[in-house]
């Protein structure tokens, strides 16, 4: 029995008597006709179905990896080579179901033949040898000569050749992405389908806290509600991956899964640092497409244990300005602020909350200009928005938030609040009325404020 290397060597030693016999061909006349069909189901052990479909058109090979079909002569004992020719899979003229190509001329006697496809990459197909699967095998043929040629026949009619396993076809049968021996189903022992089940799944994972706030991470506020890792697993308990509290608010967290049976959910789930739970289990589901975008957030009603945790906040009058008395380099000294803090969607508190000296932060009640953070009471955990005004002594609002600012409970000095100028400002906000009331640098401009020069 010959196997594909010195078959590959036969083929490449024999292109010499190929070219030679096909010159010779085109002058004389046949003394074989043939035809072949493909059988479109992948090797199996088995020889090509009798009952294959006739080709109809080159999608009949191009779709098994298919190019060409070798056709060999040999002696009747299989001994000698004694022609080889190669056509294309689906000759011009087999759009014809009459057509047939025409062998050579050979001597009258008894011979037998090879018939085996050519794939794409100019090598033939056999498992298990020369002789072995995806070769069809004639013997004892009959050549009379070239004035009587014959038709090469298998059990059935025309000779039917299997087609080469899906996984060394060179196409990419399930269409996933990955082709023979890039696709796992390929991998191992498996050397038939591609879509034996394996697949990768790919998962883009971004964890966030209460509402998406964005000011939820970091160290301080994993430590403020105790979680020291997130865990994706899917629902049979198998862990996908597990990823550091700061690692997983930081971004987005990238893995994959390899299976032949493919989950329709993933759960994600908070821990501490004992590997107990922190959270509900957030359920996703996976996409068949294979990538899958796993968006979680654990809203304050998703802890196990009701947390609660202060809140601080520092005001930005801009460049990273926070001293009331003296935010815009004028004569400007801003006397108190209204803060209110809302709901994490705007709504109205039904209890407002408190500074950590007992003033409520309801909008009303004015707060001294503060000289640094503003620290809350503890409040109950979740998402919360802080609007903020600052207002002169003459109770005229000169900054103010543009829009409310997320709060997070939990870090003590966790947020900058920006405040936006009003322009043009109401009398008592002005900074100046000449130049030398603004800093070195500045000059006063036409509404009163200090601005660079």
């Amino acid at each position: 029995m010959l196997g594909p290397t010195k078959l590959a060597r036969d083929g490449r030693l024999a292109a010499g008597l190929v070219l030679a016999a096909g010159l010779a061909g085109c002058a004389e006349p046949s003394s074989f006709h043939l035809r072949w069909r493909v059988d479109p189901n992948p090797y199996d052990d088995a020889p090509g179905d009798p009952n294959a479909p006739a080709l109809t058109g080159p999608e009949g090979c191009t779709a098994h990896g298919l190019h060409q079909v070798r056709v060999q002569a040999f002696t009747e004992d299989g001994a000698t080579l004694v022609d080889q020719r190669t056509f294309s899979c689906f000759p011009r003229g087999f759009a014809d179901p009459d057509d047939v190509v025409e062998g050579p001329g050979l001597r009258p006697g008894t011979y037998q033949f090879r018939i085996q496809g050519v794939r794409r990459d100019g090598f033939v197909w056999a498992s298990d040898g020369d002789l072995g699967p995806g070769l069809v095998v004639l013997d004892g043929v009959e050549i009379l000569g070239p004035d009587e040629p014959v038709r090469l026949e298998g059990d059935g009619g025309d000779p039917v050749l299997p087609a080469p396993p899906q996984c060394t076809d060179g196409v990419d049968n399930d269409r996933d992405g990955l082709v023979d021996q890039t696709d796992l189903s390929c991998q191992g022992e498996n050397l038939r389908f591609e879509d034996e089940g394996t697949r990768i799944i790919q998962f883009r994972m971004e964890v966030s806290l209460l509402d998406h706030n964005p000011n939820m991470i970091g160290i301080e506020a994993c430590l403020a509600v105790g979680i020291d890792h997130f865990v994706a697993r899917v629902p049979d308990g198998q862990e996908l991956e597990s990823v550091s509290c700061v690692e997983a608010l930081a971004g987005p967290t990238f893995f994959t899964l390899t299976t032949n049976d493919p989950p329709t959910e993933v759960e994600v789930v908070a821990r501490d640092a004992a590997d107990q739970d922190v959270t509900v289990t957030q359920v996703a589901p996976v996409s068949p497409a294979g990538s899958t975008f796993l968006e979680i957030d654990f809203a304050d009603t998703d802890f196990l244990t009701p947390i609660t945790a202060a809140f601080g906040f520092v005001l930005d009058f801009g460049a990273g300005v926070s001293d009331c008395q003296d935010p815009a380099g004028g004569t400007l000294a801003l006397a108190d602020l209204l803060v209110t803090v809302l709901g994490a969607h705007g709504q109205v508190l039904p209890v407002p909350v408190e500074l950590s000296d007992g003033t409520p932060l309801d909008g009303a009640t004015p707060v001294a200009c503060p000289g640094g953070p503003l620290l809350s009471a503890p409040v109950p955990w979740g998402g919360y928005l802080l609007d903020a005004k600052a207002r002169s002594a003459a109770g005229e609002v000169c900054y103010r938030t543009e829009a409310p600012e997320p709060a997070a409970p939990g870090t003590p000095i966790g947020f900058r609040v920006p405040l936006t100028r009003v322009v043009p400002p109401p009398p008592s906000c002005v900074d100046c009325t000449t130049g030398d009331d603004c800093e070195p640098g500045l000059v006063c401009n036409p509404d009163g404020l200090c601005a660079p020069g």
